[in-house]
């Protein structure tokens, strides 16, 4: 369970219901370097580091058992690489608001929309809570905050300000996202008012993944799982079937 940037595991969470109805998954949630309970963790010069210093976690977690990767925002970027990087152990994907392009400044990114309703609540937030709320919220209402306080804010609040910003000014992994494939289970969830990496953009990933399911939600920004609960909630239910169905393949084809 890899979570996205700034953030902390809290962030996919919300997700470990779904999961746990799907039988004896074990979940390993990665708090990146930077963030979360690795803030301390040293030498991260960039997104490279980052995704090696996650690869080598995983490899001595693991070892040689085959495993999923749920991914969410940049967790998304490097759960593509590690799934190319170890395809022969990665049963398949799940992508959650998945970044794809680096530099933000090429993403496309849909029309911003204004929040002309102003919540009472919102009244009542400290500054720097409320622009953290509003800066990604699709939909404003007192229960979405609710969610977002509790999965999204601690995240924000528990990372190494020099790390991120190391991370930051050095975002590109060296396998470009083009040479990222992978033939197992793939779902990627986006929503059409995500301001942070849009939705359009993971269009491109559908001749890299054939086995792949792609979702548009209406009503969905970056916080996604928080924003459209129940159809992800479905779909990914879906995804795990998929998984499990794929899992029986094998088990039937090492037999025969």
């Amino acid at each position: 369970m890899l979570h996205g940037f700034p953030l902390d595991h809290r962030a996919l969470l919300p997700l470990d219901s779904v999961i746990d109805h799907h039988g004896n998954w074990k979940r390993i949630y990665i708090d990146l370097p930077g963030m979360g309970e690795s803030s301390k963790c040293e030498g991260i010069d960039g997104s490279q580091a980052v995704l090696e210093r996650v690869l080598a976690a995983i490899k001595k977690l693991v070892g040689g058992q085959k495993f999923a990767i749920v991914g969410y925002s940049f967790g998304g970027l490097l759960g593509r690489a590690i799934a190319t990087e170890m395809k022969n152990q990665v049963l398949g994907l799940c992508l959650l608001c998945p970044e794809i392009i680096n530099d933000a400044a090429g993403r496309s990114l849909p029309r911003a929309s204004k929040h002309r309703e102003r919540p009472e609540f919102l009244s009542e937030l400290s500054r720097s809570d409320r622009a953290a709320y509003l800066h990604t919220a699709a939909s404003v209402t007192y229960e979405n905050w609710l969610l977002f306080r509790e999965y999204i804010l601690p995240g924000l609040r528990a990372f190494n300000p020099d790390t991120i910003g190391a991370i930051d000014g050095n975002h590109a992994l060296s396998l470009p996202s083009k040479k990222m494939r992978h033939s197992g289970p793939t779902l990627v969830l986006t929503g059409k008012q995500d301001n942070m990496v849009g939705y359009s953009d993971s269009l491109s990933l559908i001749d890299l993944y054939p086995k792949m399911t792609f979702s548009a939600l209406d009503g969905g920004g970056h916080t996604l799982h928080l924003d459209k609960p129940e159809p992800v909630h479905a779909l990914v239910s879906q995804w795990l079937s998929d998984l499990r169905g794929s899992i029986d393949i094998d088990a039937k084809q090492v037999a025969q």
